[in-house]
């Protein structure tokens, strides 16, 4: 739900597609995100990533992009998450907390 007392960042995240809240879950949770360019892209644009240039200490020309949730926006992004997960049914919650195989 929207309304008008929402920061932008608030905004920014519960306007997000699926695909774009897994790859933020993933970043925030320090696992690559596994996601076409765009769709970081649209995160970053929004400022709700961070990306830096790294390199290996040892292929100092392998150059790769290594993102970043701030920490205002991990903040935001916990609160939303933790509100739809107290939303859910138990047995909701069940689903979601089963293991993949």
């Amino acid at each position: 739900m929207i309304n008008s007392s929402m920061s932008v960042t608030e905004l920014f995240i519960r306007t997000l597609t699926k695909a774009q809240r897994v790859a933020l879950d993933r970043i925030a949770t320090a696992i690559p995100p596994r996601c076409q360019t765009r769709t970081l892209v649209v995160l970053e644009h929004r400022g709700l990533i961070v990306g830096e240039q790294r390199s290996y200490p040892n292929a100092p020309n392998y150059k790769f992009i290594e993102y970043h949730v701030p920490v205002g926006v991990h903040v935001v992004w916990s609160r939303i998450c933790s509100e739809e997960y107290d939303a859910l049914s138990p047995e909701e919650r069940v689903a979601l907390e089963a293991p993949d195989l």
